[in-house]
């Protein structure tokens, strides 16, 4: 049985707002669909990439030399990155089976 993977992710999506891509990929970290759908090496490669990302965006919310514009673009900039990045781990159908978790609405990351 593969280890469930940990997402000890923050405050990554803006108040009131829908990211789109890394809460979904947030999501399918969290959850039994990533370990039933990827292998143990696509798993832990998004685990790591997803990790990074986490760290990353702490870094720039702490950084107060930029401007909360630098900030959002950068945050935009290192997600889009990242679900690139993801996407070239995934085959055809698990690309398809993100795309439908990204549509979905994610309420828990709205509370």
């Amino acid at each position: 049985m593969a280890p469930r993977p940990v997402a000890p992710y923050g405050r990554d999506v803006p108040a009131g707002g829908h990211r789109r891509g890394h809460g979904a990929l947030r999501e399918l970290a969290a959850g039994d669909r990533l370990a039933q759908c990827h292998a143990d090496d696509q798993q832990a490669g998004v685990n790591s990439m997803l990790q990074r990302l986490h760290d990353a965006l702490q870094k720039i919310e702490r950084d107060e030399s930029l401007s909360r514009k630098e900030r959002l673009r950068n945050s935009m900039s290192l997600r889009e990155q990242t679900d690139k990045d993801i996407r070239s781990l995934l085959n055809d159908d698990q690309k398809k089976k993100l795309d439908q978790v990204e549509r979905e609405p994610h309420p828990e990351l709205h509370g």
